[in-house]
């Protein structure tokens, strides 16, 4: 069995399963909250704090240590789609390098990686397509030592990008085909995580930050939620009496709303640039904030745009665990050649 551990700032979740004919057989998954700072951007900032969450999020589901996966994401991380020669894999990841160099295009020690997602189409066929990464040296040891600590078998550092491409590419979500043109938006407390898919392919991804500091802050003053509850947005209802009759708790999920759905828009407004024959048609949201009720809703109606939350996902073989809040750690959990 792989475990898989998505970081967020404020928590992180687990995946544990295999993967095996193109299907994810997810056996488990839980999630815990970090404390304060300890990660920051991406960066393991209190990494004594970090190893006991960890060790407690594998206790939460009796798990011992074993091969394992992080993914994370940070504005840090640099990731462009090139074109390249066909080439053995160590001149592509030469001529990776040297790419990336050119972007990065800052001072201090970065690490670049690749994978491979096709031949170009058309008369060029001696071309590869590839999502080249680079991430800043200190990230990476950051998350060698976390492995470490906890006696982790590291099997990859995966960016939420390339575990997002490897889940939805060629699936099924909520039990149909995928629109033409398709935003998956990752709403977590700390931003907002945006993969646009054309054609069953990721083309681009954007972090925008938009928080949800204020919207939390209202709603736990209020009392419209417990801290000894749980999750914070898990069975939250944003269309409850309580928040629709207090004038104060309505605006703060409106302003919320609002920022997401402008996000949105201007993703959606870039692919009609791109292509203005594959309009966005859907928008599947996951993440911590998509387990609160009516946010899909809210979205879909300031949107325009048919919002739904990501229920399942046809790679994913699962019966019992709700998949919105472990999309980017079962993603991980597919290994594909180069990943």
């Amino acid at each position: 069995m792989l475990l898989s551990i998505d970081v967020c700032a404020d928590s992180l979740s687990l995946a544990a399963g295999s993967f095996s004919g193109n299907i994810v057989n997810l056996e488990a998954a839980a999630s815990v909250t970090l404390p304060p700072a300890t990660v920051e951007n991406g960066y393991i900032r209190n990494h004594a704090a970090f190893a006991m969450t960890v060790g407690k999020l594998l206790a939460a589901r009796g798990l011992r240590p074993g091969p394992a996966i992080m993914t994370f994401t940070s504005d840090a991380l640099l990731s462009r789609r090139l074109e390249l020669p066909a080439s053995k894999p160590r001149d592509i990841a030469r001529m990776v390098k040297n790419e990336m160099i050119q972007t990065v295009n800052t001072a201090g020690e970065y690490v670049y990686e690749y994978t491979v997602i096709g031949a170009r189409p058309g008369a060029d066929k001696g071309k590869v397509i590839v999502w080249a990464y680079a991430a800043p040296r200190e990230m990476v040891d950051g998350y060698a030592e976390a492995f470490k600590s906890q006696k982790l078998r590291p099997v990859a550092l995966d960016a939420h990008q390339n575990s997002v491409e490897k889940l939805f590419t060629g699936s099924e979500v909520n039990g149909r085909p995928q629109t033409p043109a398709v935003i998956f938006a990752d709403m977590e407390d700390d931003g907002l995580e945006m993969h646009l898919f054309s054609d069953g392919r990721r083309v681009f991804s954007r972090l925008a930050p938009v928080t949800s500091s204020e919207l939390r802050s209202v709603l736990g003053s209020s009392g419209a939620y417990s801290s000894a509850a749980g999750d914070f947005w898990d069975g939250l209802e944003l269309g409850s009496d309580l928040i629709r009759g207090d004038q104060i708790l309505n605006e703060a999920v409106h302003q919320y709303v609002n920022a997401v759905s402008d996000e949105l828009r201007k993703m959606a407004q870039f692919q009609l640039r791109r292509d203005s024959t594959r309009p966005v048609t859907s928008v599947y949201i996951y993440g911590g904030m998509a387990q609160a009720e009516g946010f899909d809703q809210a979205l879909s109606s300031a949107l325009g745009i048919d919002t739904e939350t990501v229920v399942s996902v046809s790679k994913v073989k699962n019966d019992k665990i709700k998949l919105a809040k472990y999309i980017n750690a079962v993603g991980a959990l597919i290994r594909l050649r180069g990943n």
